[in-house]
């Protein structure tokens, strides 16, 4: 196989560390808007539909996202907050769709994240985390 850098084919962790970071700082972002600026129109969307605990669920899922940035930032039980990720992706996904647009966020941008962290899932926490694998 021919690569224009082979070079830096052993430096293969930091790229898996700089995506886990990255999929961490979005879901802190996307956490502090559920818990603060969105939460107003988050909770109008779901009265309009009838859900119950609507001061409750943006304040509790701004909470698991905020958390759960922080830990794959970290790199502290990568694998099991990556998990949490997708979970809470696909939540956004059908919040999106059955609630309504929430955040300015199209469909795809949900879907490039879950596959990201699949990949992360895979690949392992990559250097400079708590979570070394053995």
């Amino acid at each position: 196989m021919l690569s224009i850098f082979p070079e830096l084919l052993p430096y293969g962790l930091v790229g898996v560390t700089i995506i886990r970071i990255t999929i961490g700082l979005v879901l802190f972002y996307i956490g502090l808007m559920t818990t603060g600026v969105k939460k107003t129109s988050y909770q109008a969307e779901m009265r309009v539909r009838d859900y119950p605990f609507v001061n409750i669920i943006p304040i509790v899922f701004g909470i698991v996202e905020i958390i759960t940035g922080l830990f794959l930032v970290v790199g502290f039980l990568t694998q099991l907050m990556v998990l949490i990720a997708i979970y809470i992706f696909i939540n956004l996904i059908f919040i999106e769709k059955h609630v309504g647009r929430v955040f300015d966020y199209p469909n795809i941008f949900y879907i490039s994240l879950i596959f990201v962290s699949a990949a992360i899932l895979f690949l392992g926490p990559g250097l400079y985390s708590v979570d070394l694998p053995l």
